[in-house]
């Protein structure tokens, strides 16, 4: 009969032996950990920003290969807030994947807007046949009347689509916390997809590419907040003093990742989205670049994930032969990607959670405390490596049958018993 089935029963015969042997103290167990190495699960959710682009690495598999684990990659190109939680709520093999996840990386919203600004507004701009982002300026509309209704629309719909993207999100991140308590689960900040040079396209007229910064900034105040009035696409007035993004900063239980500003650019910085993004093209997958900046941006987007190999990113930067141009063109995401190269690995391998070299009692209680403070519905103090480290059965969950494998392993090896840890692992998987 497999240790694992039998709980009730071996708890207290553990706990008798462990006392036996160690005087009601649990020794340090030194353990061949060689070859049982942490792997850590990031699942990706989401759109274009996240998806993976062919021949070429993704934001998911940077993080996973930084935290030396796996990743599983659900994020397709145009799939929008309100499909992802759709998809949350229906697609199982998803749900199963939410649920064994160390990491949830979400990136969605962008295609909301695009959706809502380009592709419903008629009299703004006829999309049929439009492959490029010089298509689309081509095609604006010079008319009056039909730009004063573009402007009523846009101004009308936008407020109220940020509300609904909003809650559409905070509903994925409920969704996830539902699935997986543990997970560390991080939301991208939903860059201004017009950010980018648009005053450099060539083939286009000074007053198509007027229009063009008139919609990036109706846009932008959807996005970041504030306020756009005054004359220009028809007169234009709109105002929201949340955007979008401050919703995601503020939301519970997630961490955002700040993929905006460096896409946009701070004060005085060059626009390049062009460089991160294939915007041009219509869709907003990303270059390899803008990969390695948005897997930065979440692994910076909270102290949790500050447990990888930032060499991963650090060589992955470097592969893009941009290194040098953004240093001095975007310092702003320079020093995002160059903060998470700066990581170091926790050297954790199966059972020692606090990397100390031996299974001893500390790592018990790690496992113990924070199964208490996720059973009281509150955050792990555990990093992705730290939780998989105490998986014991590889369920993906911390739960009370993990404490009993470490505990009965513990016991049996404090009265001399010799036991291999990996053939033992291996035998009690979920």
């Amino acid at each position: 009969m497999s240790k694992k089935h039998f709980w009730k029963r071996g708890i207290a015969a553990a706990c008798a032996v462990v006392t036996a042997a160690t005087g009601l103290a649990l020794p340090v167990f030194a353990a061949d950990t060689s070859g049982l190495a942490v792997t850590p699960k990031v699942v990706a959710l989401g759109d274009d920003c996240l998806a993976e682009v062919s021949g070429s690495e993704s934001a998911v598999s940077y993080m996973a290969d930084y935290l030396g684990g796996n990743a599983v990659n659900y994020a397709t190109v145009g799939t929008t807030s309100g499909k992802l939680v759709s998809d949350l709520q229906s697609n199982q093999n998803m749900k199963r994947d939410v649920q064994t996840a160390d990491v949830v990386m979400i990136s969605v919203g962008v295609n909301d807007f695009i959706e809502e600004v380009l592709y419903k507004n008629a009299d703004l701009v006829d999309m049929d046949n439009c492959k490029t982002l010089t298509d689309v300026a081509n095609k604006l509309t010079s008319d009056g009347s039909k730009l004063s209704a573009a402007n009523s629309k846009l101004a009308r719909d936008l407020p109220a689509l940020v509300e609904t993207v909003a809650a559409n999100i905070e509903a994925a991140v409920t969704e996830v916390k539902s699935l997986n308590r543990s997970a560390n689960v991080v939301v991208q900040t939903v860059n201004n997809p017009l950010g980018v040079d648009y005053y450099g396209m060539s083939g286009v007229s000074q007053n198509r590419k007027t229009v063009i910064a008139y919609l990036y900034q109706y846009l932008d105040v959807s996005l970041e907040g504030g306020n756009v009035s005054g004359t220009g696409l028809a007169s234009m007035t709109i105002a929201d003093n949340a955007g979008l993004n401050d919703k995601i900063r503020s939301l519970q239980n997630a961490s955002a990742a700040d993929f905006y500003t460096p896409y946009v650019g701070a004060a005085g910085e060059k626009a390049i989205g062009f460089e991160f993004s294939n915007i041009m093209d219509l869709n907003m997958t990303f270059t390899p670049l803008g990969q390695v900046m948005l897997a930065s941006a979440a692994i910076q987007s909270s102290e949790m994930l500050s447990c990888g190999d930032g060499s991963v990113i650090s060589n992955a930067y470097t592969a893009t032969g941009k290194d040098g141009d953004l240093k001095s063109n975007r310092p702003s995401a320079d020093s995002i990607i160059t903060g998470a190269a700066s990581h170091q690995k926790m050297a954790c391998s199966m059972g020692d959670a606090d990397a100390s070299g031996s299974i001893d009692t500390q790592d018990l209680f790690l496992c113990l405390y924070n199964i208490a403070r996720v059973g009281a519905g509150l955050d792990t103090e555990l990093n992705p490596i730290q939780r998989k480290a105490l998986d014991a059965d590889n369920s993906g969950t911390l739960d009370s049958q993990d404490i009993f494998l470490w505990l009965y392993y513990m016991a049996q090896t404090g009265a001399g018993v010799h036991v291999d840890l990996a053939d033992y692992l291996a035998q009690n998987q979920a």
